[in-house]
């Protein structure tokens, strides 16, 4: 790990590369399937209509999947049609074998019951990783099953050849689809892994000793210059919007970015980190399940 020097700034673990990386992958895949089966990986986008952010990142979705070599398309679920038409057309769309992955765009409203709709995903198609069935089998090593969130912070903490085995590491945020599984991989890369959540007493304590420190809370801000080791390496999960100085809205994660930047060994960036390999690790498993479909 880079000894800590007050003069050097951290080394920015930035997604842009590794995504597309993992894109160029996709796309040779694809068009090896294409080729030699005719099928043109289908991904599935469903999605509670009139939410005009759900929207746009539909549109840049689109544009990512054309040019990885997969087809997207779009499901909307009227409002009034609530929790039960999200499960019909979930169940709908694991019968139809020419539809190889799908994913639900969130927030949903607040009275459907998000336990349900994830159980609800074919897990064969469940390329974001969200059933719990998939969920569950990462506990035994299935690492290719994890939330694409949590699997692009590994992505990008391999790729940058940082040491894990017998590290100190600390992940801020205990959800079932991004802390907790992230502590898993960790754990099975050797990393000694401590998971804090809103009822760790003296999180600073913590995070002051991580070797790796990993914060997935959504809490702008959290993890301040104070607690974080010198030299640390700092990947930033968090993804909250603020205004900035000039009234606009922004987007940051939960680190202090310019303050650890003047203190970590290595941090990754909001945005430009690992939302980047996200959205590439989504289509990767969209590929992947495709593979699989043998159709």
């Amino acid at each position: 790990m880079r000894p800590y020097n007050l003069r050097v700034a951290a080394v920015l673990l930035e997604g842009k590369r590794i995504a597309e990386r993992i894109t160029r992958d996709v796309r040779a895949r694809a068009e090896r399937l294409r080729r030699e089966r005719g099928t043109v990986p289908h991904l599935v986008m469903v999605r509670v209509a009139g939410s005009d952010a759900s929207g746009v990142y539909s549109a840049r979705l689109e544009a990512t999947c054309e040019s990885a070599g997969i087809r997207f398309s779009e499901r909307r679920i009227p409002p009034a049609s609530g929790e039960r038409g999200i499960v019909e057309l979930l169940e709908v769309l694991g019968r139809d074998a020419a539809v190889h992955g799908i994913l639900v765009e969130m927030p949903l409203p607040p009275e459907v019951d998000l336990a349900r709709v994830r159980a609800k995903i074919d897990p064969a198609k469940d390329v974001e990783r969200i059933n719990p069935m998939n969920q569950g089998l990462v506990v035994y090593g299935a690492v290719e099953l994890a939330p694409c969130t949590a699997m692009a912070a590994m992505e990008i903490l391999l790729d940058s050849k940082v040491p894990l085995a017998g590290k100190e590491a600390v992940v801020v945020g205990a959800s079932g689809i991004v802390g907790k599984p992230v502590a898993l991989m960790l754990l099975g890369h050797y990393a000694t892994t401590t998971v804090c959540h809103k009822e760790t007493r003296d999180l600073d304590f913590h995070t002051r000793r991580a070797d790796i420190l990993v914060a997935a809370v959504g809490k702008a801000g959290l993890i301040t210059r104070e607690m974080v080791k010198p030299g640390a390496v700092v990947v930033d999960i968090g993804v909250n919007r603020v205004a900035g100085p000039d009234g606009k809205s922004r987007l940051v994660g939960d680190v202090d970015f310019d303050a650890v930047r003047e203190v970590a060994g290595f941090l990754t960036p909001v945005p430009g980190g690992v939302g980047l390999v996200t959205t590439a690790v989504t289509l990767r498993n969209a590929v992947a399940a495709a593979e699989s479909a043998g159709n």
